[in-house]
């Protein structure tokens, strides 16, 4: 059985809040990137992340990486990575048990950001790319930008 979206929101919370301790963790903010394919076991999706302004480079920011197929289900684990000063941090998909080798797979990424309020690091706001590569020649094929996710209340219903 595959996690659901509902599901998807508890396994960030339950990432998040296990190194908070007594706190209760918040996902401050959520990147989306956009839809794109890839093929299982031949081309790799690499989520990169950073911290935009590292200031102290003892703290740490929280991220979990997930990413989703074209039904809203979750394909692979989500992962926690830790940001800390410079250094970067990658999340890699090449494809999962579920899927057969060679098969094309819709795919987007998400990338849940740790609460400034408990995690000062993370107040600098974090850089992140998607980016697929072929995995035999590690030739990048696409590099993407999170994209900005509107809100309904901003659209415009045609008329």
């Amino acid at each position: 059985m595959r996690p659901s979206r509902l599901g998807l929101l508890a396994l960030i919370a339950v990432a998040l809040t296990g190194r908070a301790g007594a706190q209760e963790a918040r996902v401050d903010s959520t990147a989306h990137f956009g839809l794109v394919g890839i093929v299982a076991n031949a081309e790799v999706a690499r989520v990169n992340a950073a911290l935009a302004t590292p200031t102290d480079l003892q703290s740490t920011c929280p991220i979990v990486v997930t990413f989703i197929d074209d039904q809203g289900n979750i394909i692979g684990d989500p992962t926690q990575r830790l940001l800390q000063g410079f250094g970067i941090q990658f999340v890699d998909f090449t494809g999962d048990r579920s899927i057969q080798p060679g098969t094309r797979v819709p795919l987007r990424a998400t990338v849940a950001i740790g609460d400034p309020g408990l995690d000062p690091a993370c107040a600098g706001g974090v850089l992140l790319t998607m980016e697929i590569f072929d995995q035999v020649s590690r030739l990048t094929r696409l590099v993407l930008p999170p994209n900005p996710v509107v809100p309904p209340s901003l659209i415009t219903p045609a008329s």
